[in-house]
């Protein structure tokens, strides 16, 4: 199967991955000052929330987009059942690592992410 030009054009990372990677970014820091200047970690754990909800639509469209290019691929080893993951663009595994951290960080941010507030408040 040949690849087609919208799947070449997926590959690389694109507007709603910035936007989605921007939105989780903006939701911390800014949620981060409001919980400083209020002395209170309900923003910031709040801000987890949003953090996880980003993350997991980046993920979504990560796994979208890399099953796009699988069907793509030549079919590789035994029966054609295998797919090296050497034919997935860098930047797609790169995002797909940072959407499953950001996943993480914003489950415990959102879990635990008024601690360090109420201690800065004594």
């Amino acid at each position: 199967m040949a690849v087609t030009q919208q799947t070449k054009k997926r590959s690389h990372v694109d507007r709603l991955d910035i936007l989605l990677i921007g939105g989780a970014v903006v939701a911390v820091v800014v949620s981060a000052i409001l919980s400083f200047y209020a002395s209170d970690g309900h923003w910031f754990q709040r801000s987890g929330s949003l953090i996880v909800l980003f993350s997991v639509m980046l993920e979504f469209r990560q796994l979208r987009i890399m099953d796009r290019l699988r069907q793509h691929a030549p079919n590789i080893g035994t029966g054609g059942i295998s797919f090296p993951t050497n034919n997935i663009p860098r930047q797609r595994l790169m995002l797909h690592r940072a959407a499953v951290s950001a996943i993480v960080a914003g489950t415990l941010i959102w879990g635990y992410g008024d601690i360090p507030f109420e201690h800065l408040a004594r």
